[in-house]
């Protein structure tokens, strides 16, 4: 018997054992805003095995727990630490990243569009998720952010509906985001660069799949874990 079991929620899941995000990733399976979704339903919408997965997962933490690595449990983090968390490393990413990659989807298309029609759609694609993202990030560092950190310091009761309608808002922009990313999934064939692309080529490509899994990551530990602390 395993650890985890095919009626387990994906989110849970990573919550519970990070590593479990890779071997989602690899299935296809949205553990941030799917997250709620036990994992027989999940692979069911995606086409896989549920078990074939389950055995993988519980393989791999047996390993894990038998060599007894350590590492970062997210769910022990204060609502506070974990915020802070995510802006030092997942927005801080973004806002580096995202820049670079609208000089590049932008040159590739320049330099390759002939060739490979489906880039005109790549680069909209990634310029609608920059714009979303860009607001989605300003609202939690100025606005959101701040507003659970008030709560957490003074508990009023009148805040936390402030909090939860906040909240509700962010889970709609995130799977706004979640369509986006699953759609430059599809176009790019899940970022597999063709037999003629140059270095660039690939280098977009690789810091596209790299953007994804962060940002599902970034997903995953609020929809999945700070979110659930004020919904129930």
């Amino acid at each position: 018997m395993g650890k985890f079991n095919v009626n387990d929620r994906v989110g849970d899941i990573v919550a519970m054992y990070s590593a479990a995000a890779d071997i989602f990733m690899d299935y296809n399976i949205d553990f941030c805003c799917g997250g709620n979704k036990p994992l027989n339903i999940a692979a069911q919408e995606s086409n896989v095995e549920a078990e074939k997965i389950l055995n993988e997962i519980n393989s791999r933490y047996e390993d894990f727990a038998q060599q007894k690595q350590e590492y970062e449990d997210y769910a022990k983090y204060s609502s506070i630490g974990l915020m802070d968390h995510i802006v030092n490393t997942h927005h801080k990413f973004l806002w580096e990243e995202m820049p670079t990659l609208s000089k590049l989807t932008q040159r590739i298309l320049a330099a390759h569009g002939d060739r490979h029609p489906e880039l005109s759609k790549v680069k909209n694609l990634y310029e609608d998720l920059r714009n979303e993202l860009e607001d989605h990030l300003k609202k939690e560092e100025d606005v959101i952010f701040p507003l659970i950190k008030a709560f957490e310091e003074e508990k009023e009761e009148r805040e936390k509906d402030d909090v939860l309608e906040c909240i509700r808002s962010l889970r709609g922009e995130h799977e706004a985001a979640g369509n986006i990313l699953k759609e430059l999934k599809k176009t790019t064939h899940d970022y597999v660069v063709p037999d003629d692309a140059c270095r660039t080529f690939d280098l977009t490509y690789t810091k596209l799949q790299e953007m994804e899994r962060d940002i599902f990551l970034h997903i995953h530990l609020e929809n999945n874990i700070l979110f659930k602390r004020y919904e129930g």
